[in-house]
């Protein structure tokens, strides 16, 4: 769906799948506050695929910790909706 291979994906910064502007308006860095203060957030919206083509998304983020509660990383589930985004 986004045109990566697993290994390109794996470690990214959640960052690159937002357009460039919402990135600029600090939007991908909003939604990773919320995952972590919340353990969980998910949203819809426009996200990029490795062409640079957007498409409308469901996104879950949820934030991985460590035993004793220290954030460890967070996982993203990506799902396609409809059509191509504007």
């Amino acid at each position: 769906m986004l045109g990566y291979s697993r290994e390109q994906a794996l470690g990214r910064h959640f960052a690159w799948l937002f357009p460039v502007d919402e990135v600029q308006r600090g939007e991908s860095e909003r939604v990773l506050r919320m995952a972590s203060v919340n353990s969980f957030h998910q949203w819809e919206g426009a996200c990029l695929r490795k062409d640079h083509s957007r498409f409308r998304a469901w996104v879950g983020i949820l934030a991985v910790r460590r035993p004793l509660g220290r954030l460890r990383r967070f996982t993203v589930i990506t799902r396609q909706l409809g059509g191509e985004a504007s």
